[in-house]
């Protein structure tokens, strides 16, 4: 007589722990950004200074065996959300398809960044700092975390800045009235000369060097300090001043 085996749905128990799925869960918080003043920015990443999350960012994640380096099964840039608006977020999957879950029997590592993109090619995430009409799609985090398994699935992501801020406070002084400096615009305020173009290597981490020297304005803050006229605020790529290198924040 032939018996004819059924099949199983992934989520139905087995009665091997080894067989069922574990999801794994993700917590993180972010660094300082690399900044030039401490003063809040409440158009930089969040409503405070760059360290907090809003509820619906989106982050990319790639889960790796760690004792090889290559992807486990197809957990490459799965993309999560924050749920929180907070300095310390859980990140929940996008959609269902996104779900990771843990090998049965393997300690896997994790690389995440922000913002999500869909399209990445080796790794290599792409950055323009020209356009900053949204500082926070310009304020790349990253993180790389090791040695995770079904039996710690709680997953911590320690996000930091891989680009810098410069804040610029005018303040009344002599014939310059507050009221002068609240009529500044964006288009008032010109970077020249700073390198606008670079690439983050998510394998590693590292920050090319910068390319592609153009003009571009800042963002002018809604609600700068009581005591400052007028505040702007800028994502730079990282650059090394260079005796040929002419770098100049021009004012009109």
């Amino acid at each position: 007589m032939a018996w004819l085996a059924s099949c199983s749905n992934d989520d139905e128990y087995t009665g091997n722990e080894q067989d069922e799925r574990v999801a794994v869960s993700f917590s993180g918080g972010m660094g300082n950004v690399a900044t030039s003043d401490t003063q809040n920015d409440p158009n930089l990443k969040t409503s405070a200074d760059g360290t907090q999350w809003l509820a619906d960012d989106e982050i990319g994640i790639f889960m790796k065996y760690s004792n090889n380096g290559e992807i486990v099964d197809d957990a490459s840039n799965r993309q999560y959300e924050a749920v929180l608006n907070s300095s310390i977020s859980n990140f929940t999957p996008a959609e269902d398809s996104q779900t990771l879950y843990f090998p049965p029997d393997k300690n896997v590592s994790f690389i995440a960044y922000y913002p999500y993109k869909a399209d990445l090619n080796n790794y290599i995430y792409p950055v323009d700092i020209t356009n900053q009409s949204d500082p926070a799609k310009l304020d790349m985090l990253y993180c790389k975390t090791i040695d995770y398994n079904r039996y710690t699935p709680i997953v911590t992501l320690p996000f930091n800045h891989k680009l810098c801020r410069i804040v610029l406070n005018f303040v009344p002084s002599g014939s310059v009235t507050q009221l002068n400096l609240q009529q500044l615009t964006a288009n008032n305020v010109t970077f020249q000369g700073f390198l606008t173009k670079t690439n983050v290597n998510l394998e590693t981490g590292e920050v090319a060097d910068g390319t592609d020297q153009r003009m571009f304005n800042p963002i002018k803050s809604a609600s700068p300090p009581s005591s400052v006229g007028a505040q702007f605020t800028a994502i730079l790529v990282p650059q090394k001043k260079q005796a040929s290198h002419k770098l100049s924040i021009r004012f009109t």
